[in-house]
């Protein structure tokens, strides 16, 4: 058996010590079917007990009791751009264009980047679309 797996094992063992589940039981349990390895443990997970009492959910402590239906604004929003408008107005563009400025001209006072409000529309539309490892990417 590989590291990563021993240290998987006994670290999943430690957590289900509070069932009453030994280690010899998981390997068991996962020599006999190794694909539901993943699923039955997760399962296992949520019999664990809290240190001090388990914990039990009751529907009306857990129900959502906010408003579930949108102003009338937002439900006659009929396509991307507008729902994008509706939430970057034109306040919270001239926000984010002065800091990104300022950002710009305390990073580099000799070659500051002067950035318009179209340069930042399209670079959010551009962070939503293409997907990027990491955020230097962009």
């Amino acid at each position: 058996m590989g590291f990563h797996f021993l240290a998987n094992l006994r670290r999943i063992t430690k957590n289900l010590k509070q069932m009453r589940i030994g280690e010899e039981e998981v390997l068991e349990q996962i020599a006999r079917n190794p694909k539901k390895e993943v699923k039955e443990l997760k399962e296992s997970y949520k019999n664990i007990l809290w240190r001090k009492k388990a914990l039990i959910l009751d529907d009306n402590a857990v129900k959502f009791r906010g408003i579930s239906s949108f102003p009338p604004d937002i439900e006659n929003l009929n396509n991307p751009l507008a729902f994008f408008n509706y939430f970057f107005d034109k306040e919270l563009m001239s926000t984010i264009l002065d800091e990104s400025n300022l950002f710009s001209t305390e990073k580099n006072v000799s070659r500051p980047v002067d950035l318009t409000e179209q340069d930042i529309r399209q670079f959010i539309f551009h962070i939503s679309l293409v997907h990027m490892t990491d955020v230097i990417s962009y």
